[in-house]
């Protein structure tokens, strides 16, 4: 029998507190269907973006590297915005989990103090190797803490992995901080990794893979980044590979999470979620990105207007509360 995959992109936006990280997050991977109608049991992939606002202080620790020489001043505000990304980070989970507790999370975020503190104590500013490198945490900490999280509350629904983009998602070795996606190469590595990645038993393979990060083709292989919206963009990419996948999946589909319920085509101040879309054209969303509208990237619009899947934007707390996603959401039909 074929197997049936869906991706679910869970924004920063919207895992921002702990209440939307311990109620949120486990009763809609409780309710994610990759597909209406199920064949069996199938794989669902969870793209995660860096938790609430820490991929901006970890920005504003490269802009203290980057315009300021050392000093005992300089390095007590760096100081000061590692702690803040702790804080996020700990706000959002401080509801404990047993069984290992959250071993990968702290695994994580001790490479990140290490990485700032290496970086603070020279002289020279960050090579644009070390910003990718540094910048990359903010996602590898938070899927690294979904992934812990997952493994203890969801084991009873399904077999969890984690899956390291970096291994799958290559680019070009120029711009690392926005970097060119080389989709042959990814294509095949995507094969090759999602190969292993089996339902079993009855049950569902549950993916959790980090956003906006990837590596360089090549031999000196290094961390690289996809740019503005970039785990969008992972989705994006992940999507279309599993597509054109030699492991011919029965059906693919995309969903994103975030804080809106929908995609408005007028929307105004006060409108309620009854005035978004049930289902509009990429003509439509690439016509509001024109205007301003940040609802999806241009790059993701790029990829997914070509492919016949069926792509659905909802809200993360009504799509977990129990709501009719398919009522609170928006409908993005492929060719």
């Amino acid at each position: 029998m074929k197997e049936e995959i869906g991706f679910y992109k869970l924004g920063g936006g919207v895992l921002n507190s702990s209440q939307s990280y311990s109620d949120f997050i486990p009763n809609s991977i409780s309710k994610m269907s990759p597909v209406p109608s199920r064949l069996g049991a199938a794989s669902r992939v969870y793209i995660i973006s860096a938790f609430g606002n820490t991929t901006s202080i970890i920005q504003c620790i490269l802009d203290l590297l980057k315009q300021q020489k050392r000093s005992a001043h300089r390095n007590q505000e760096i100081e000061k915005c590692v702690q803040r990304v702790v804080e996020v980070v700990v706000a959002v989970t401080r509801y404990p989990i047993s069984q290992g507790g959250y071993y990968n999370r702290d695994r994580q975020v001790h490479f990140f103090k290490e990485l700032v503190g290496k970086l603070s104590n020279t002289e020279s500013k960050p090579t644009v190797d070390e910003q990718a490198a540094l910048l990359q945490y903010g996602e590898l900490i938070a899927s690294h803490t979904v992934y812990d999280y997952m493994k203890v509350i969801m084991s009873h629904a399904g077999n969890v992995h984690y899956v390291d983009p970096r291994g799958i998602i290559k680019t070009s070795p120029t711009s690392p901080l926005s970097a060119e996606v080389e989709f042959k190469i990814t294509q095949d590595n995507f094969d090759k990794a999602f190969a292993k990645i089996k339902p079993a038993a009855g049950k569902d393979a549950l993916v959790v893979v980090p956003g906006f990060i990837a590596s360089s083709r090549g031999k000196d292989s290094k961390p690289t980044l996809l740019g503005l919206e970039g785990s969008d963009f992972t989705a994006a990419i992940l999507t279309n590979a599993a597509y054109r996948s030699s492991l011919d999946y029965a059906n693919v589909d995309l969903t994103f999470l975030k804080n809106d319920p929908g995609i408005s085509l007028n929307y105004k101040d006060g409108d309620s979620a009854n005035k978004f879309e049930p289902e509009v054209t990429w003509t439509q969303v690439r016509t509001k990105v024109g205007n301003g509208d940040k609802v999806l990237h241009p790059k993701v619009i790029e990829i997914m207007e070509k492919l016949p899947i069926a792509v659905r934007v909802t809200n993360l707390k009504w799509f977990s509360s129990g709501h009719d996603h398919e009522r609170i959401s928006t409908l993005i039909r492929g060719v």
